[in-house]
C-alpha cells in the first residue's frame, strides 16, 4: 500500500532532506464503505497511544496528525474551508464528543451523505 500526500508531505516539511527516522503510518480508510465512525477513529487513537506507552523502550516517540475538517479537495469549491464549522466541530470534542460520533471520516461526511464543508 502506498502513503498519500497525508503521509508524505508532512516528512517532507520536517526533514527536505530525507527523512531520517523510522515511521510507522496508521491510516485510517477514508475512501472504501464502510467509512468507521469518529467514536471508531477515537478508539483506534486510544489503542496506539498505548501501546506507545507500554512500549518498553527508551526511544523517542512523535505522533504526528495529519488530515483535515471540512477542507474542500477538489471541484468549484477546491480549498474552501467552512471554519465555523470546523470550530463547532472541535469545541464538540470537548463539550459534546457524542455530537462529533455523527461524522464520518471522508474529510468529514455526515450520515446523510451532505459534505460537513456544504452545510
Amino acid at each position: 500500500m502506498l502513503v498519500d500526500h497525508a503521509f508524505a508531505l508532512p516528512l517532507k516539511l520536517f526533514w527536505p532532506e530525507g527523512c531520517p527516522v523510522t515511521t510507522v503510518p496508521v491510516i485510517i480508510n477514508t475512501v472504501q464503505f464502510p467509512l468507521p465512525s469518529a467514536k471508531r477513529c477515537v478508539a483506534l487513537g486510544r489503542a496506539v497511544g498505548e501501546a506507545i506507552a507500554a512500549w518498553d523502550s527508551d526511544k523517542r516517540v512523535v505522533v504526528i496528525g495529519t488530515g483535515g475538517l471540512s477542507h474542500q479537495l477538489d471541484g468549484e469549491r477546491a480549498g474552501f474551508i467552512n471554519k465555523a464549522f470546523d470550530l463547532k466541530f472541535m469545541q464538540s470534542l470537548v463539550d459534546d464528543p457524542e455530537w462529533a460520533t455523527q461524522f464520518s471520516i471522508h474529510e468529514l461526511v455526515e450520515k446523510t451523505g451532505t459534505r460537513a464543508s456544504n452545510s
